[in-house]
């Protein structure tokens, strides 16, 4: 049945319904009926109104469970670069240790070297006492070569003085000789006066040898003192003073020859300047060893220098 649509009070509203339907009870059947109706429709938009929020809720969940998704996975993404940090920086302190251990050796090393160097630097000192030692025993023996040649310079000079004034003597005496008559004249005078013009000429020699060693032994002193403070060598020298007629033993392996002299005594001022290959005659008494050897002597002992 078609209805009407009529606009009015509620009371219009009724009349015009009564009007429409036959009788009260048709109208109140249907009256029911269209509540029934409402109230239908207030159910279904309750149910719409649910669905809606159930639906928002599912949303909302399909959110969130994005969200975690997202968030597990960003944290897996995170867990796996700290795992592989952790790793690297493990990897970084086991070669930490390893080079702790590596530095640990190294400075056994040094310490072990430090050490050696501290025995090297003792026996240098050791060595450069001495040395020190051997210069200071060389100075003695320089001043006692200097004075003794002083000494021999003024004997030789007087010892030429009075060989002058003997030879003078003697000329004298032989003119005086030859003035007189060859038969009148002792033959024991001209004996005496070829001995002593003979012993004359022995002096002379004597004195010229005299020179020639008191020039040698000057050319040795002026040789020592140029080279006492001047060598570049670092020589080990061990060893006693001669006088007391121990050895004394001087090393210097790195040199390509080795000079070595006489020790002088106090009835004995003799020295010889050699190479490595010569050796040393008598008088001295004392033959050239190879580099590195000791060698024993009696005076006067021979020394390297």
């Amino acid at each position: 049945m078609h209805i009407p649509i009529a606009f009015g009070t509620h009371g219009q509203m009724q009349d015009c319904a009564r009007v429409i339907f036959d009788d009260e009870a048709a109208f109140s059947e249907r009256v029911s009926y269209l509540e029934e109706q409402v109230k239908i429709l207030s159910l279904l938009k309750e149910k719409d109104r649910k669905i809606a929020e159930l639906e928002k809720r599912i949303a909302e969940q399909d959110r969130r469970t994005g969200l975690e998704q997202t968030t597990d996975s960003t944290l897996s993404a995170h867990i796996q670069i700290l795992e592989e940090r952790i790793l690297e920086l493990e990897s970084k302190l086991s070669r930490f240790h390893e080079s702790l251990t590596v530095k640990s050796d190294e400075t056994d090393c040094a310490q072990a070297k430090a050490k050696d160097l501290e025995n090297i630097v003792a026996i240098r000192e050791h060595e450069i006492g001495e040395l020190a030692k051997t210069i200071i025993q060389k100075d003695e023996e320089n001043k006692w070569l200097s004075e003794t040649l002083l000494e021999k310079s003024a004997g030789m000079s007087a010892a030429e003085d009075n060989a002058d004034e003997l030879a003078r003597a003697i000329r004298f005496l032989m003119d005086e000789i030859a003035w007189e008559d060859n038969e009148s004249t002792s033959g024991d005078v001209k004996e005496i006066a070829r001995h002593v013009l003979a012993h004359v000429q022995s002096l002379r020699e004597r004195i010229y040898d005299l020179e020639k060693s008191l020039a040698y032994e000057r050319e040795v002193i002026q040789a020592y003192e140029s080279e006492q403070y001047s060598s570049e060598e670092n020589c080990s020298a061990t060893g006693h003073d001669g006088l007391n007629n121990l050895h004394s033993t001087y090393l210097c392996p790195s040199r390509a020859s080795t000079r070595y002299q006489i020790k002088p005594h106090l009835n004995s001022v003799s020295s010889v300047t050699l190479a490595s290959s010569e050796s040393v005659s008598k008088p001295y008494g004392c033959n050239l060893l190879p580099h590195g050897a000791t060698f024993h002597d009696s005076p006067p002992n021979c020394f390297a220098t």
